[in-house]
């Protein structure tokens, strides 16, 4: 959280995360598509989204992803593999070194303490 939140910005948020989720697998979904569905340019996306939560939109997207495939390694019974690509990454390595930098866990590590 980057500091206190006005109900519009808070508003906006949840419009950009309700999006992201709804695209969360489309790897074609981008910040264009992003800020063309919010009605906005891509410059007032950015702009936003770093004086909202201190990031860059495409930080804010990836966290968003990491969050949802932390979630699905802990819960579903799904691979590493499955998940990277249903949260849209179609890069294996980026994902688990992106969600290393994020949890400073390797996603199989979390996958395993859901099996055991």
């Amino acid at each position: 959280m980057h500091g206190f939140r006005s109900d519009s910005e808070q508003n906006f948020l949840e419009q950009i995360n309700d999006l992201l989720d709804a695209h969360l697998a489309d790897q074609r979904y981008t910040v264009s598509d992003l800020a063309s569905d919010l009605r906005i340019s891509r410059v007032q996306l950015h702009r936003k989204i770093k004086k909202i939560t201190g990031k860059s939109s495409s930080h804010h997207i990836r966290e968003r992803k990491l969050r949802r495939a932390f979630q699905l390694l802990k819960e579903s019974g799904k691979s590493v593999t499955e998940i990277a690509y249903e949260v849209g990454f179609n890069n294996l390595s980026y994902f688990a070194r992106s969600f290393r930098e994020m949890y400073h866990y390797n996603p199989s590590e979390i996958a395993k303490k859901r099996i055991s």
